[in-house]
């Protein structure tokens, strides 16, 4: 602390001997101006520390954002060149798949073709069931005699 005091001592010794000092001013008019005039000063440099911390950020933002543009471009060639390798076995993959799909639909077209025979043969089938039966009715009905109906 005695070192505290004298160098306040030797300020106001310095302030006593520069030009603007009179017997009248007092040291607390002296001491507001020298305050005023280190607000100031912190003033200047606080001001001073804020445009140099808004230039640093907003460099570092450009530059993050440079770095980011650059790591996403590095990232897609990398993913289409994994895509173009990824294509190539699709492609293989895709052209067995069709090849498949082909055969299954050769096969749907000759089962439907079957099927459709056998509707035919059936449709028929029915049609002389039915006449054969027809024909009973009108035979059995002018003569009586009943046809067992297991033997059609």
């Amino acid at each position: 602390e005695s070192k505290r005091a004298r160098e306040q001592e030797s300020k106001r010794d310095r302030w006593r001997q520069t030009d603007g000092w009179h017997a009248r001013d007092s040291p607390t008019s002296l001491s507001l101006c020298s305050l005023r005039t280190q607000v100031k000063q912190r003033e200047a440099k606080i001001v001073h520390r804020i445009d140099e911390h808004e230039r640093r950020t907003a460099q570092s933002f450009d530059d993050n954002k440079a770095s980011r543009t650059r790591q996403i471009a590095v990232l897609k060639e990398e993913l289409e060149a994994g895509e173009r390798t990824d294509n190539r076995s699709d492609e293989s993959r895709i052209s067995e798949i069709m090849a498949e799909i082909k055969d299954i639909k050769g096969r749907i077209e000759e089962l439907v073709e079957t099927r459709r025979v056998q509707v035919r043969l059936l449709a028929t089938q029915i049609v002389l069931v039915h006449l054969v039966a027809f024909k009973r009715s009108a035979i059995c009905s002018h003569t009586s005699v009943v046809f067992p109906r297991e033997g059609l």
